[in-house]
């Protein structure tokens, strides 16, 4: 008799995010990678759930609830599902998952949840049967709120996407000429407020790169994104400046990635997949996460908040990276042999749980 194990797997999917659908594909991975079989009859089925307002699934049917990857922690449409799994008994945990708003580096022990809700989410992250966050920020966030059970630190999982996927093999070549720009919206909800002026900076960043004999993709990581990348490109109008108007999954985006010399970026997982990929970035930081993966990859003098965003600032950083590239890549990987274990755990931890 085969017996089969359901587990479900929460996350911002479907949406045509790179970023929240990487995350996704390598939990899957992983998981069937990490998990220890107890028999060979059995079966493991991961499931996802669609994010449409007004559908509901029963949950009765799944063994383990999983909290995953992105900026979740503090958004109740996720949280109520939790809190409904851990009411009817089903065990629930987080994977790498991570809190975002409008904070910045310096701001790190002052992150708070403010509002009504604060109790009811503190008795939820306290039953969590296994809780581990993406970053130091969000750590902050739940150790300023009184959390007192164990977090674990784990840095995004898509930091280890080659990794896994490749196995490290990065064998496309560089190209030292070719810079990787992701451009894209947030619908102005950035530091500042002002996409605008951001993408402005960016076109002037952008032609004196090219009279530098660089060659420039513009990429979009979000199908939201795609407006704006043309809108881009048609400020540039030169023909060593390409348009990517598509939006490409992850395999074939870190192809792209890895073919490049470095990547200058609005989105955080652009950035993550750059330093997967041990491809230097530039991150222009709209919101709060993007300081927080920075920091794990000890990255954090690559970081542009985008309310103070100069196209002196990207190019100074430019030629900032061409001096110490080695050094930059240096930190990935040492941030990899620091948090891929804590990732591999994570899972087997999961898997325990299960059962």
């Amino acid at each position: 008799m085969v017996l089969i194990k359901n587990m479900l797997y929460l996350g911002w999917l479907g949406k045509g995010n790179v970023g929240d659908d990487v995350l996704f594909e390598l939990f899957k991975y992983m998981f069937n990678k990490y998990h220890e079989n107890k028999s060979n009859k059995e079966v493991i089925n991961i499931d996802s759930i669609p994010v449409v307002e007004g559908y509901k699934i029963d949950l009765a049917s799944y063994d383990l609830i999983v909290l995953g990857g992105g900026s979740l922690i503090h958004l109740p449409y996720w949280l109520n599902i939790c809190a409904e799994g851990m009411k009817k008994g089903i065990p629930v945990v987080t994977w790498g998952t991570g809190f975002d708003g409008l904070y910045k580096e310096e701001n790190d022990h002052a992150i708070h949840l403010t509002g009504q809700y604060t109790s009811s989410y503190r008795n939820i992250y306290e039953n969590f049967d296994y809780l581990s966050v993406r970053g130091p920020f969000t750590t902050n966030l739940l150790t300023n709120i009184g959390i007192k059970k164990e977090i674990h630190e784990i840095g995004d999982p898509a930091l280890v996407y080659d990794s896994e996927i490749s196995g490290d093999h990065l064998e496309v070549a560089r190209q030292d000429k070719h810079i990787l720009i992701n451009w894209g919206t947030s619908y102005n909800n950035v530091f500042g407020g002002n996409e605008l002026m951001v993408e402005q900076e960016l076109a002037i960043t952008i032609k004196s790169l090219i009279s530098q004999g660089y060659i420039i993709t513009i990429y979009p990581i979000w199908t939201e994104d795609i407006s704006a990348v043309k809108r881009l490109g048609q400020k540039i109008n030169d023909a060593r400046c390409h348009v990517q108007e598509i939006v490409y999954e992850a395999k074939t985006l870190q192809k792209i990635i890895q073919n490049s010399y470095l990547s200058i970026n609005l989105k955080l997982h652009a950035n993550i997949l750059s330093a997967a990929a041990n491809r230097p970035f530039i991150s222009l930081a709209y919101r709060g996460k993007c300081f927080d993966f920075s920091r794990t990859v000890n990255c954090l003098d690559y970081t542009i908040a985008t309310d103070i965003v100069t196209s002196r600032k990207i190019l100074n950083l430019v030629q900032n990276i061409e001096t110490n590239y080695d050094n930059i890549v240096g930190r990935f990987k040492e941030a990899k042999a620091k948090y891929h274990p804590k990732i591999v755990d994570s899972i087997q931890t999961m898997s325990e749980i299960l059962g």
